[in-house]
């Protein structure tokens, strides 16, 4: 062949790669496929959260009946959630002012009464008295961290306890003087804490009957018992000789008081729930002692206690063996346990 027509042979080829290797790519027509992926931040190849959040659980759950009155309303997300999206679609106005607090993984809420909510109030015995309610609202305003909605919005509603009171009496086959051995006195005598001139102690129980309490009370608010004190029928010299002051035990001594049960009564000290100073003191009348505790915890056990509050009044030395009576003496008549409790 002749050299001039190879080499122009040879350009004219390396001209036709060239060509083709620089053809730009056709573009898409209306028919040919496009990606429509939007789960995929196009800019960072990062996938994008369009999942819903949703609630998982509030706390009370809705229909929660006998809250106390400080309680908070705790409402659980499915993921972290964006706290400025919150206030424009919460309602918590039942509760009055409220403060809002986030968890540190920002996926619960919990909405707290600045102020205690109320109670209904009544006597015990009076069945009308109906619980108050209140509302807290969540709407689907807010969004978690990616803006996306909460898929379903929530209500709790719940009502507070009912705030109840009354005023307990003695049983009084079961509120006693008496020494280790023998019941003294009637039963409509007053009771008696001391000694006899056969250095003999002598101490008094006082039970309440809770049966009328009803099945919905669940926690004593203030318990006292409440006598007087009678200072002109002291006998002897018992602040002197006795102890500055009366102890009052809270002890469960039996269902009854009688021959069979006299000692395990009068010894109840020894296996008391509770102990406690100063019941009544020399030259006291009124006498008002805050036994809530003791209550309360009578309460919570009413069923092993057969619905029995009990208590024993006593000197810290059970004589001081002089053969005389030291006695103080206190109104059985007066004596009351007065209650406040709340109830569901």
């Amino acid at each position: 062949m002749n050299p001039i027509i190879r080499t122009l042979s040879l350009l004219a080829l390396v001209a036709t790669v060239a060509c083709k290797a620089s053809a730009p790519s056709p573009l898409p027509s209306d028919t040919d496929p496009v990606d429509t992926d939007t789960d995929v931040d196009t800019d960072t190849d990062e996938p994008v959260d369009t999942t819903a959040p949703t609630v998982v659980s509030t706390t009370p759950t809705d229909g929660a009946v006998g809250q106390r009155d400080d309680v908070s309303v705790e409402i659980a997300f499915s993921e972290p959630m964006d706290p400025t999206t919150l206030e424009a679609s919460l309602d918590a106005s039942d509760l009055g002012a409220v403060t809002v607090s986030w968890n540190e993984a920002g996926d619960t809420v919990t909405i707290t009464p600045v102020e205690p909510l109320a109670y209904a109030q009544g006597p015990g015995e009076d069945d009308s008295i109906q619980p108050l309610s209140y509302v807290v609202v969540l709407g689907t305003g807010v969004t978690d961290l990616a803006g996306n909605p909460v898929e379903q919005g929530v209500q709790v509603q719940f009502s507070t306890y009912t705030d109840r009171w009354y005023v307990f009496v003695p049983d009084d086959t079961m509120t006693r003087s008496l020494t280790p051995s023998e019941l003294l006195y009637q039963t409509n005598d007053p009771l008696v804490v001391g000694d006899d001139t056969d250095d003999i102690g002598i101490r008094s129980v006082i039970t309440f009957d809770l049966s009328a309490l009803p099945a919905e009370a669940e926690i004593v608010t203030e318990a006292v018992l409440a006598t007087r004190q009678m200072p002109g029928d002291t006998w002897g010299t018992p602040w002197l000789d006795l102890g500055d002051e009366v102890l009052i035990d809270h002890v469960t001594f039996g269902p009854m008081v009688d021959e069979n049960s006299i000692n395990a009564a009068f010894n109840a000290n020894q296996t008391a729930l509770a102990s406690h100073t100063g019941f009544c003191v020399e030259d006291q009348v009124i006498i008002q002692y805050d036994v809530t505790d003791d209550v309360d915890d009578d309460v919570a056990n009413r069923a092993s206690r057969s619905d029995r509050s009990q208590f024993l009044l006593r000197f810290d030395g059970p004589t001081d063996l002089d053969g005389e009576n030291d006695r103080a003496v206190i109104s059985r008549d007066l004596v009351e346990l007065q209650m406040t409790y709340l109830a569901r």
